[in-house]
């Protein structure tokens, strides 16, 4: 059984602009980077030296101390840089990426990227799944209204990632 699902994600249309936003997700001032369930900080230990060349020196210094991983409020959250930057972001064309994703991507390794990161802008509070914009995903929400993409179809491969297909079709397909 997985979270409650508020209404604004069935509602919500929402289709991720990169070239709008600049990959502020892996960027947003706050001190603490994103959430990691404690079975994916193997994988960040597992991958984390393979990310080095796609990373600025002072991300390779902080791998290379292992200081990736911190401890906030009882939970795992990856380590940013000057209170901004996730320490494995990289920059291509001025938009900030994941480097763990395109390493992915590239099909160089088997783990896309914490499922906190992969579902953003959802939030996970008190077993409550609920949609927490930022005002850089406001050009998301124009072009999920222009396409017909509700947040819930945005990010179906996610969900299903996180909570599994049956969870998915049961608190998103058949309230729609």
């Amino acid at each position: 059984m997985g979270p409650i699902i508020s209404n604004s994600i069935i509602n919500q249309n929402f289709v991720c602009d990169l070239l709008e936003c600049k990959g502020a997700c892996c960027t947003i001032q706050g001190g603490v980077g994103a959430p990691l369930q404690e079975s994916e900080i193997k994988f960040v230990k597992e991958f984390q030296e393979l990310t080095l060349p796609l990373l600025n020196e002072r991300s390779q210094d902080l791998i290379r101390q292992n200081k990736t991983i911190e401890k906030h409020n009882d939970n795992f959250v990856l380590h940013c840089i000057d209170n901004k930057d996730c320490v494995f972001v990289f920059y291509e064309n001025n938009i900030a990426k994941c480097s763990f994703e395109k390493l992915y991507n590239e099909n160089k390794i088997n783990w896309k990227k914490p499922i906190s990161c992969r579902l953003f802008p959802l939030r996970l509070r008190n077993n409550k799944l609920m949609f927490e914009p930022i005002d850089e995903c406001a050009d998301a929400v124009l072009k999920g209204e222009l396409y017909d993409t509700s947040l819930s179809e945005f990010l179906k491969e996610d969900l299903n990632a996180a909570f599994g297909k049956d969870w998915y079709l049961t608190n998103v397909k058949e309230r729609k």
